[in-house]
């Protein structure tokens, strides 16, 4: 991943990454070793175009897949311990309604996710976190949401 548009500067204090924020939607009950989709959502609607790193708590979930509904986006993702790096590039804008899936991650829980475990995917601080629009412009206040996964009573 990288600073596609350009739009950090080092030394500045304030980044791109402040721009971003992630909320959770709701709760979604699952149990140790199941897979299961969960959609990472925009609040608001806009083009987009870079996407952040998300930090998911890898010794309850274990990433499968990143995906998105637009086949024709040059997706990548990896895994570097709790932090999932994701990024696109596309020469046409991916266009989102309210409420529209950006990025679906397959993932699977781990044997450890058990009682009271749960799965509450955070954003990483980082300048080079963002999302931008047709013109690679930094989308300013930019919200995305994410439903908490806790462990289902056995």
């Amino acid at each position: 991943m990288g600073d596609f548009n350009r739009s950090f500067t080092p030394g500045v204090k304030e980044s791109a990454g402040s721009n971003l924020q992630l909320i959770y939607n709701g709760t979604k009950q699952m149990n140790p070793g199941q897979e299961f989709d969960l959609p990472v959502r925009m609040k608001s609607f806009n083009d987009k175009r870079h996407v952040t790193d998300p930090e998911i708590p890898s010794d309850l979930v274990e990433v499968k897949s990143v995906t998105m509904k637009d086949g024709n986006v040059g997706l990548d993702w990896a895994v570097n311990g709790n932090e999932l790096r994701i990024g696109w590039n596309s020469l046409t804008p991916v266009d989102l309604a309210a409420s529209s899936e950006l990025v679906i991650l397959r993932l699977k829980t781990t044997a450890a996710f058990v009682n009271d475990a749960a799965i509450r995917i955070s954003l990483i601080p980082n300048p080079l976190n963002e999302l931008a629009d047709e013109q690679l412009n930094v989308i300013n206040d930019a919200v995305l949401k994410v439903d908490v996964i806790a462990a289902s009573a056995i």
